[in-house]
């Protein structure tokens, strides 16, 4: 574990926790950690870099904002493991292909107690190891995904052109959103949903210059 300037760079899961722990301020996490059984994020620490992947784990509750700047930038993913409830106080992507929230496996229960918000255009990102072409997104369920419940207390919100804000081509049983969905682009959509019905009762959904809501016809 290795201090620069006021960021704590960590290269493994060990350094993580002894950094969460000691109640540093900025944690800067390099490559990819494996192994954390569970992480609960104090108030006002700043996370940023690598990868985690915690394998089988009940609740990840993060008690910071959580945000990530760059090209493929993510906030938070479900693609291996499980995960039965996770929390965060805010994300925030920023940057081309930049995502704030993706899931392809089964996560019944998402809570985000602020915004949900996500700014770029399209970029490379790495899909389980494969660099692909996507545009930013604020939240995404893949195919073969699912989220039981999504409740966000602020705003889901995209800034660029051409983009989506919510695309959930897997399964997502109920969302809301006390901010509302909005697209503020050229061309940018609201909401993507695939051939399944969700209810959006109660949501308010804005697309300035695209679509509110496309429901696929497949």
């Amino acid at each position: 574990m290795t201090q620069q300037a006021q960021w704590t760079r960590v290269t493994t899961a060990g350094e993580l926790m002894d950094a969460v722990r000691s109640e540093v301020p900025a944690i800067d996490v390099s490559g990819v950690l494996r192994g954390m059984p569970m992480l609960t994020m104090p108030p006002g620490v700043r996370l940023r870099g690598g990868t985690l992947v915690f394998g089988d784990l009940d609740r990840l509750d993060v008690r910071a904002p959580l945000t990530t700047h760059g090209v493929g930038a993510r906030g938070f993913n479900v693609y291996d493991g499980t995960l039965q409830h996770a929390e965060f106080d805010s994300i925030t992507t920023t940057g081309d292909g930049a995502i704030g929230v993706q899931v392809s496996r089964d996560l019944p229960q998402l809570d985000i107690r602020g915004d949900l918000t996500t700014s770029g255009g399209t970029g490379s990102s790495l899909v389980r190891g494969v660099q692909t072409g996507l545009a930013a997104t604020a939240l995404s369920v893949k195919p073969g995904g699912r989220i039981g419940r999504v409740t966000v207390g602020g705003r889901i919100a995209s800034e660029g052109d051409r983009l989506t804000t919510v695309e959930v081509d897997g399964e997502l049983d109920s969302l809301t959103a006390r901010g509302g969905i909005s697209a503020a682009g050229r061309g940018a959509d609201a909401v993507h949903v695939g051939d399944f019905a969700l209810d959006l009762s109660g949501v308010t959904i804005t697309a300035v210059h695209g679509r509110a809501v496309v429901q696929s016809t497949n």
